[in-house]
């Protein structure tokens, strides 16, 4: 209409052809206009990223309603030891605005926040009605995942990763808790890969497994990477050490090639360790203090794990070497360590843990270095399963059998 604005900008926002502004933090009152200063943006915090998803505080449909509970019970605030983003990861925050998309994502997220809410009461194993959101998030999974256009949505693959972090904590007793450490996103892909010789990759498959441009080239990531080329190494290892011609150019090429990764792995172990001795927790924010130093804690030991698992790859190749032993033996004691302090966060907060002292299993060369281990895992499974079970949470055989490097 004419006479009448297109927009809703101040009158200098208009003539710049602006449709509209963002006023200035500095106040009218202050003695500046609202338009002299350039606008200054306030990074989100956690808090200001779960209000960015949060439905409207009276759900008026089933869609809103599950939205809710899920921003519930994704609250990056609650407790360490029974955290969901903290633990399992935080694109859980995405998920609210998708709900209604996807069925699949849907039926997934139910299920996890029953499935949640049931181990956060101590309750375990399957009961009448998470038996049938079960049955139901599968079934819907199952039509989605036959569609390749549907099977190949972002909402879809998170309705898989759901489903597996409910499997987590409806069962304990029978997995590892593979989705645990950086939400299922990569390392779950790489450990389970790793122990399952029903998985078998190509080299690149390996490395796009573990592709991740928010982590890449940080401490905190780069073990994902170096453990997604473990497979490579020891069958090239093997490989190699049936040549006749000895030291062959592919002995020295994969050596170089270890040898580069464990400086870059020592240089991540010595910044991650001296992240976690400089920890102070007055300075940092109060509600996420433990969630802090739980991440510390557990990215060092993950971090000391993959460095001794690419040692247990360089003694083969070299046949026997007393300072790398000597080094894995130090590190293996050094997740011992790590292990004691992480209890205080069983049981969903120091799940990783227990991978890290499989790890170390590789590296211990005393026996009773390796009992005590056992013990420690024993205390984690106990924690996680919430019961004094003899079930065990075997990952160290099938990790050993994957990484055999006597087989042909």
């Amino acid at each position: 209409m004419p006479g009448v604005p297109s927009g809703r900008g101040c009158d200098a926002c208009r003539k710049q052809k602006k449709k509209a502004c963002v006023p200035s933090n500095k106040s009218v009152d202050d003695g500046a206009s609202p338009t002299s200063q350039e606008p200054q943006i306030e990074a989100p915090s956690l808090h200001n990223q779960l209000l960015a998803v949060r439905p409207p505080r009276s759900p008026t449909n089933a869609t809103d309603h599950l939205a809710s509970a899920l921003v519930y019970r994704a609250n990056p605030e609650l407790d360490i030891r029974y955290q969901l983003p903290w633990n399992f990861g935080t694109f859980l925050w995405e998920i609210p605005p998708r709900l209604g998309t996807n069925a699949a994502l849907d039926a997934a997220c139910d299920l996890l926040v029953t499935a949640h809410a049931r181990y956060c009461a101590r309750g375990r194993g399957l009961d009448k009605g998470l038996l049938k959101k079960q049955a139901l998030a599968m079934s819907v999974l199952r039509q989605y995942l036959v569609d390749p256009a549907k099977a190949l949505s972002s909402e879809t693959l998170c309705a898989i990763t759901l489903v597996m972090t409910s499997h987590l904590l409806t069962d304990p007793c029978q997995d590892l808790p593979y989705s645990h450490v950086r939400g299922a996103a990569d390392l779950l892909k790489v450990f389970e890969a790793l122990i399952n010789d029903k998985i078998n990759l190509t080299k690149q498959e390996w490395e796009d497994l573990a592709k991740d441009d928010m982590t890449r080239d940080k401490p905190g990531g780069r073990f994902v990477e170096f453990l997604a080329c473990v497979p490579d190494l020891t069958k090239r290892a093997r490989a190699v050490m049936q040549r006749t011609v000895f030291p062959h150019p592919a002995w020295t090429k994969l050596r170089h090639e270890i040898d580069q990764m464990r400086d870059r792995s020592k240089a991540d172990i010595n910044q991650l360790r001296t992240r976690l001795q400089e920890f102070d927790p007055t300075t940092a924010p109060p509600k996420y203090v433990s969630h802090l130093h739980a991440t510390h804690v557990r990215l060092l030991s993950l971090a000391l794990g993959t460095c001794i698992i690419l040692n247990w790859i360089l003694l083969f190749l070299l046949g026997s070497d007393e300072v790398i032993s000597h080094e894995s033996a130090e590190w293996a004691q050094e997740i011992i360590l790590l292990s004691e302090i992480a209890t205080q966060y069983l049981p969903l907060g120091a799940l990783a843990m227990i991978m890290g002292l499989q790890f170390a299993l590789f590296g211990a060369t005393e026996v009773s270095t390796k009992q005590k281990i056992e013990l420690l895992i024993r205390t984690y499974e106990r924690g996680y399963a919430g019961e004094v079970t003899d079930h065990r949470i075997e990952c160290f055989e099938p990790l050993m059998k994957r990484l055999s490097l006597e087989e042909a």
